[in-house]
């Protein structure tokens, strides 16, 4: 698991939220991850301005963001409160 910090980064297309980076897999097993995505909000009192928490894989990482010109950044997500 790894936590972004405060320092800033001009890759970034949004600096006003942070990311929590949790590996697992398989990717494309979407129950599964969707259930890991579950039991992390039972247990981290997780919140988005956008009202989403989002997975993605490691090929997506791979790829780019949407700073570098990619249009999709997340394989699936999961409604979480809202800040």
């Amino acid at each position: 698991m790894k936590v972004a910090t405060k320092k800033p980064n001009p890759r970034a297309s949004d600096t006003s939220s942070g990311v929590i980076i949790f590996y697992c897999g398989p990717e494309n097993d979407e129950k599964l991850m969707m259930s890991y995505g579950q039991n992390l909000l039972k247990y981290v009192p997780y919140t988005s301005a956008k009202g989403f928490m989002y997975y993605k894989s490691d090929i997506q990482t791979f790829q780019g963001t949407r700073a570098t010109g990619r249009k999709s950044n997340s394989k699936y997500k999961i409604q979480v409160p809202r800040k």
